[in-house]
């Protein structure tokens, strides 16, 4: 698949977006995001895929400064993605056991130190646990009859 690249620079307060691949293909505007949309509907039409778009500030210093941050957010992403995944994968499973261990009398805050969640996604399904300890204490009570 071809890559193609296009820089965006901020020139005297102006958003000046230009394909490298294809020079003629430039935008200009004060906000990046439309100028950003419009080259990208542009380039996509006339080659078929979206530009790379690479943004040029001050000296290579700070250019590899930005690389590094774009690289680490970019990194971060992927792992919230990936760590989204995962809990998406068992959230059925943890469901089905927030529900048995509710029947079990055991309280939410509880629940969730057992399963190694959030407290907050298991009060949405279990409720507070206040109501828990009430019930608790009332069973205990029968028990001890």
């Amino acid at each position: 698949m071809t890559t193609i690249t296009s820089t965006a620079r901020l020139v005297d307060d102006e958003w000046v977006v230009r394909c490298e691949d294809y020079p003629a293909i430039e935008h200009h505007g004060s906000w990046l995001d439309e100028v950003v949309v419009q080259h990208r509907s542009m380039v996509h039409e006339f080659v078929g895929v979206d530009p790379c778009i690479e943004y040029r500030f001050g000296d290579a210093d700070m250019m590899a400064r930005m690389d590094t941050v774009r690289a680490a957010a970019t990194r971060a992403r992927e792992l919230r993605d990936a760590a989204r995944a995962v809990e998406e994968s068992v959230a059925a499973e943890r469901d089905r056991l927030v529900a048995e261990l509710s029947d079990l009398h055991v309280a939410p805050s509880e629940i969730a130190v057992v399963l190694g969640v959030p407290v907050r996604s298991v009060r949405h399904d279990a409720g507070a646990d206040e109501e828990a300890r009430i019930a608790r204490r009332i069973l205990r009570s029968l028990h001890a009859v």
